[in-house]
C-alpha cells in the first residue's frame, strides 16, 4: 500500500540527476514533462519535487498543484485512489 505524503518529496537538484535520469530513460514516456533538463531548469518556477517509492518515480508540480503519473511500476486502481485520497487529505 502507498504510504507517503507531499512532505516526503524533495525539490529537484542537479545532484539528483544521477538518480532521476536513469529512471526516466528506462521508461517509455517521451513527453517534455518527463525530461530531466526541463524538470531541473523549470523546477524553481513550477515548484517541482520528486520522491522515489515502491519502484516508482513520483513528480509533483506545486505551481499548478498537480501530481504527474509516476514513472515505473504500473499503478493499480486501489493505489491510484490511495494517492488521490492522500492529496485530498492534504487539501489538494
Amino acid at each position: 500500500m502507498l504510504k507517503f505524503t507531499l512532505k516526503d518529496f524533495s525539490p529537484i537538484t542537479l545532484a539528483d540527476r544521477k538518480i532521476i535520469l536513469p529512471l526516466l530513460l528506462e521508461s517509455d514516456v517521451f513527453f517534455c514533462d518527463y525530461s530531466f533538463a526541463n524538470l531541473f531548469m523549470w523546477g524553481d518556477i513550477y515548484s517541482t519535487s520528486w520522491f522515489f517509492h515502491d519502484e516508482r518515480l513520483w513528480l509533483y508540480n506545486g505551481y499548478d498543484d498537480l501530481m504527474l503519473m509516476p514513472i515505473g511500476k504500473v499503478l493499480s486502481l486501489p493505489e491510484l485512489i490511495a494517492v488521490s485520497d492522500m492529496l485530498r487529505q492534504e487539501g489538494k
